[in-house]
């Protein structure tokens, strides 16, 4: 385990190393690091390196992990009201973790694990969440704003916020990306109602046929990248 005096000399380089533009100190350097339990919050660690790290029971309350790299890290009981902006989670465990009003937005959530952690209020607006696992979990009042997520986690974020967020939503399938916007302008014109939905397309030509039968179950037709279509209400609500 690193013994405070270490630690505290990591941060010292680490804060002159954020603060000149990565001109001088040093990058702080925490992989595979036993700090159970240790001491940092309010520290300015943006853009630190904690990969395989045990950071069971820590205090991160308030600190800078912007941009930091906690690839297959154990954060399981700590204390993480902090900013993870633009972080890697990819792989780490967070079970019971403290995450209340935390920002994780554009954070990278893949087989990310959130078993009854508390994420009330938590801004995950813009990350990337695939395979995540939430059991448990306590989103009341997160904010999922333009998320990008797979099928497989959608499933697991209650109603109430799939009711107010997924319009919002951009599904990943593989390697394509879906991405729908849509808006309802209800208006009375010749006794007609007209829904205008926009869909923007990013995906390989071969997952062409997935993307059909996502659109399909809308009632819409693709015929080309980008294209604008106003269809029926009547028709849509088939």
């Amino acid at each position: 385990m690193i013994i405070k005096e270490q630690l505290d000399e990591i941060l010292k380089k680490h804060k002159a190393w954020v603060e000149s533009d990565k001109k001088e100190g040093k990058m702080a350097n925490l992989s595979y690091v036993n700090l159970v339990g240790a001491n940092l919050n309010w520290a300015n660690l943006s853009g630190a390196d904690f990969s395989g790290s045990d950071l069971r029971c820590a205090d991160l309350r308030s600190a800078d992990l912007s941009d930091a790299e906690f690839r297959d890290a154990n954060l399981c009981r700590a204390e993480l009201s902090a900013n993870f902006s633009g972080a890697d989670l990819t792989g780490a465990t967070l079970s019971r973790a403290n995450l209340s009003d935390a920002n994780l937005s554009d954070a990278n959530l893949i087989r990310t694990e959130f078993f009854h952690a508390n994420l009330r209020r938590a801004d995950f607006s813009g990350a990337t969440l695939s395979k995540v696992k939430l059991r448990g979990a306590d989103l009341t009042n997160a904010d999922l704003t333009a998320i990008h997520i797979d099928r497989e986690t959608a499933a697991q974020i209650p109603d109430v916020l799939r009711e107010r967020y997924e319009g919002s939503w951009i599904f990943l399938k593989d390697n394509s990306v879906i991405k729908r916007s849509i808006n309802l302008y209800e208006y009375s014109e010749a006794g007609k109602s007209i829904l205008k939905v926009t869909i923007i397309i990013n995906t390989a030509e071969s997952d062409r046929e997935f993307i059909e039968e996502t659109l399909d179950d809308y009632g819409l037709i693709i015929t080309n990248a980008i294209e604008q279509l106003f269809v029926n209400k009547k028709q849509w609500n088939k």
